[in-house]
């Protein structure tokens, strides 16, 4: 769940441009699967988790190519694992994450689907309102 804040530079019209922003995510789920020669032998999710940082802050960027096809790149700037996070294993206080990182890179590919506007149909709506 995020909140976004962008700038977009281009042709609107033509559905063409480049975005970048920055966006405020809250980390509510966790999922923890573990695997052993490639079978899955244990799985762990928690909601609210302490075991990450729960609002991670992000940058992303992008383009809107003519057709709806987008193309994103999006950077955490936190790691996504709380360091402070600690566990108490055989009596012992531990932090599993201490001193590891986990930065969190993406890059999407997505395409618009065209609505009836886009399809020439705007026109025959206009016309209904003009009626009222």
């Amino acid at each position: 769940l995020g909140v976004p804040l962008a700038l977009k530079f281009g042709n609107f019209n033509r559905r063409t441009f480049v975005y970048a922003g920055a966006e405020a995510e809250l980390m509510f789920h966790y999922k923890e699967k573990l695997f052993l020669n490639g079978k899955k032998e244990d799985k762990f999710n928690e909601w609210f988790s302490d075991r990450t940082n729960l609002i991670n802050p992000s940058v992303f960027g992008g383009i809107q190519f003519p057709g709806g096809v987008n193309l994103k790149f999006k950077y955490y700037l936190l790691d996504f694992l709380n360091p402070d996070y600690t566990q108490t294993i055989n009596g012992d206080r531990v932090r599993l994450y201490d001193g590891l990182t986990s930065n969190i890179f993406y890059i999407s590919v997505s395409v618009n689907l065209r609505n009836k506007f886009e399809r020439g149909d705007r026109r025959r709506y206009e016309k209904e309102d003009d009626r009222t």
